[in-house]
């Protein structure tokens, strides 16, 4: 079985994940970070990327995440509530070579979003986008950042993180971002490729599907429309995605 067919055969992680390793496989991107639970998960994890042939470092500790609700998508970077629960995670950085993997470690741990974006593959403009609103942006954002019409376009748009089916590895500069468009199109292309029909139709459903905001804040999505919420949709049809 190929390292890639082993990877998406692997339901046990979230699709999100699967993708991040599946970029360094390609060659998409140079290295990834992914967070599994600390103990079993992490182990299990662990075995999974290196029979994928992959080199690991693993994060110098622990860290505290919010608990995810089954897929759900956890944002790091929004404010947790007091009634918010945590769990024990650890990262591990994933490369082709060992000494890559380790720069990404080394690079998340000196807390640079910049020197960790750019050993991460992601393009120089977004990084700096970042590095310019000193933080990353929120998931709830998508909709002002990448939406303000109403309309999403299927290759840039990271609210499918709600849907654990992101085609962006990151989060692009604006919505128009033609070398985050080239990164998501050559893991789309990369996905049909392997042939795996499962994880190409969860990624089309994706960005056929509407997506709202809740009086929360919570990203949500799915095929019909809520009552009384902010709404958006598909650009689907007109924007060349298949």
């Amino acid at each position: 079985m190929s390292a890639i067919s082993r990877l998406f055969n692997d339901s046990r992680f979230p699709l999100q994940l699967r993708l991040d390793v599946a970029d360094v496989i390609w060659g998409i991107r140079p290295a990834a970070r992914v967070i599994f639970r600390l103990g079993l998960e992490a182990d299990t994890g662990a075995r999974l990327l290196h029979d994928c042939g992959l080199a690991l470092a693993v994060g110098s500790g622990f860290r505290e995440q919010i608990e995810p609700v089954g897929r759900g998508y956890v944002d790091s970077f929004s404010d947790r509530s007091s009634e918010s629960r945590t769990i024990r995670v650890i990262p591990i950085y994933v490369a082709r070579g060992l000494a890559l993997a380790r720069a990404a470690k080394q690079a998340d741990e000196s807390q640079s979003d910049a020197d960790f974006g750019h050993t991460l593959g992601y393009p120089p403009c977004c990084v700096d986008a970042v590095m310019i609103r000193k933080r990353v942006p929120m998931l709830a954002e998508c909709f002002s950042l990448y939406a303000s019409g109403g309309e999403y376009s299927p290759w840039l748009w990271p609210g499918a993180l709600a849907f654990d089916a992101p085609l962006s590895p990151h989060f692009p500069c604006s919505a128009f971002c033609e070398s985050s468009q080239s990164m998501a199109r050559a893991r789309w292309n990369s996905v049909v490729a392997s042939g795996n029909v499962a994880v190409t139709g969860r990624l089309i459903t994706a960005r056929k599907a509407v997506y709202w905001l809740t009086p929360e804040g919570k990203v949500r999505s799915g095929a019909a429309l809520p009552a009384d919420e902010c709404v958006i949709s598909s650009a689907y049809p007109g924007t060349g995605f298949p």
